[in-house]
């Protein structure tokens, strides 16, 4: 994994997989004192990923 260090944050590469379908982000900050990562639904939905009612965040 390479890590970039831009603007004093951490960013790298991420592929999400599901389902046979793959999706790329490019540049994903890193938060290391983070306890959950989110990631937007509009980013994820082209391969199947979305969020229903009810679903806990």
């Amino acid at each position: 994994m390479k890590l970039d260090f831009v603007n004093h944050l951490l960013e790298v590469e991420m592929t999400i997989s599901y389902k046979g379908k793959k999706k790329t982000i490019d540049k994903l900050v890193i938060d290391t004192g983070a306890s959950h990562t989110l990631i937007s639904s509009d980013i994820v939905d082209e391969i199947g990923i979305y969020f229903e009612n009810g679903d806990p965040l």
